[in-house]
This record gives C-alpha cells, sequence and structure tokens, in this order.
C-alpha cells in the first residue's frame, strides 16, 4: 500500500489550469509560481499532492521526500522513473529522472517513490 513522507513542499505555488485529475502525478514549471502536469522528456518539479480543480487554485507540489505516485508502466523496486506524456511514472531509460521506486507496481499503480534531485539517465 503506498504511504508518503512529505519532506519540502514548495510554497506558494499555484495551478495554471483544472488539476483535479492529475492528484500525486508529476508536475512541471510553466510561469511565475504556476505549475502544469509534466510531459514525457520534460523537468519535473515535484509531485502534485492535491487536486486543485481550477487555474490559479494552490497547488502542493512536493519536491523532495517519500511520496506516492500513479505509474503508467512496470516499475521494480529501485527503478529510476520520469514522467511519461501524462505526468504519469516511467521507467527512466534516458532522460531526466526524478524519483526512485520504492517498490514495484504496474501500470495504473499508486506507488510510494523517494523523490530525489533530478539525475540525467544516459
Amino acid at each position: 500500500m503506498a504511504f508518503e513522507a512529505p519532506s519540502f513542499v514548495i510554497p506558494g505555488l499555484k495551478a495554471e489550469v483544472d488539476l483535479s485529475a492529475k492528484q500525486f502525478h508529476f508536475v512541471k514549471m510553466t510561469g511565475d509560481l504556476q505549475v502544469n502536469a509534466a510531459g514525457s522528456g520534460e523537468s519535473a518539479v515535484g509531485i502534485l499532492q492535491n487536486d486543485p480543480e481550477v487555474a490559479g487554485a494552490a497547488a502542493s507540489v512536493q519536491h523532495l521526500g517519500v511520496s506516492k505516485l500513479y505509474v503508467a508502466a512496470t516499475i521494480a523496486a529501485g527503478g529510476l522513473i520520469m514522467p511519461d506524456a501524462d505526468g504519469k511514472g516511467v521507467v527512466a531509460a534516458s532522460g531526466e529522472a526524478a524519483a526512485i521506486a520504492l517498490e514495484a507496481g504496474a501500470s495504473g499503480d499508486l506507488l510510494t517513490v523517494l523523490q530525489i534531485a533530478p539525475k540525467t539517465v544516459a
């Protein structure tokens, strides 16, 4: 069962759009203090912890620590994770990893992950 232990939540961020379906997805910066779902190959600033329903609503984004994350692929415990086109986690084969899986899971699962400072995977 997925769990979280927040360490560093970035204060003052707002949703660029309705992110009510993006809780526990990777997000990226899109403007001054503004976030939206991260896409494939994009640098994730963190994982969205709440579900802001309108543009401008407060977005609770965890940058470091243990979090829940929806995944879109089979991931082994210890695997490096990056965002897919929808902000869900996939295996980081190349690009920028933003988390490490603390448990194994399959597409659609809500996993426990350790958020890390971005790490380039070759």
